[in-house]
């Protein structure tokens, strides 16, 4: 167990980290200017440099804190825009991917989200932040949280096609 005076401790590392991350953003006002246009419309040195800001400020915070207890080494972020999906992917160590649903580890994504989020949000047609541990989705580690859609994905299928199979009333109609 530990004692009050750990505890305390604890506190005012917690206190220093989000006066440090305050006065980051403060200082470098520019860094935290959001982007205005799609990501696909971004040039390459323009996604490369705003991951860069990301990955800088995502790396800070997830180590700011230690967010889990039972691993104390440091956590590696490394931010990749997809202009195909228009979201941001967060790769991150594989390690944490057994413990990728434990509220500690949902903590730092959040913290992490909520970071980087005013560098985000103005960006037209941006559908979100997906989270890779060892460059595995949480499926992975978690497949009985997967949603299935096997009716839905039929219909899609039909949609994409653009075709729809003949009824057979329809065919009789039109013999």
């Amino acid at each position: 167990m530990k004692g009050p005076r750990a505890l305390e401790s604890f506190a005012i590392r917690g206190v220093l980290a989000s006066f440090i991350l305050i006065g980051c953003a403060s200082a470098n006002g520019a860094e935290l200017r959001a982007a205005t246009e799609k990501v696909s419309a971004m040039s390459v040195s323009q996604r490369e440099a705003l991951e860069h800001r990301i990955n800088v400020i995502a790396n800070d915070v997830a180590n700011a804190r230690p967010f889990l207890y039972e691993d104390r080494l440091p956590i590696h972020i490394e931010a990749s825009f997809d202009p195909v999906s228009e979201s941001l992917i967060m790769h991150t160590d594989e390690r944490l991917g057994p413990s990728s649903g434990s509220p500690d580890v949902e903590d730092m994504r959040h913290a992490v989200d909520q970071t980087i989020w005013p560098l985000l949000e103005s960006i037209p047609s941006f559908r979100g932040i997906d989270w890779r541990y060892g460059g595995k989705d949480i499926y992975f580690w978690y497949p009985q949280d997967r949603v299935h859609q096997n009716r839905q994905s039929r219909r899609a299928r039909r949609r994409v096609s653009g075709t729809r199979q003949p009824s057979a009333r329809g065919l009789r109609a039109s013999l």
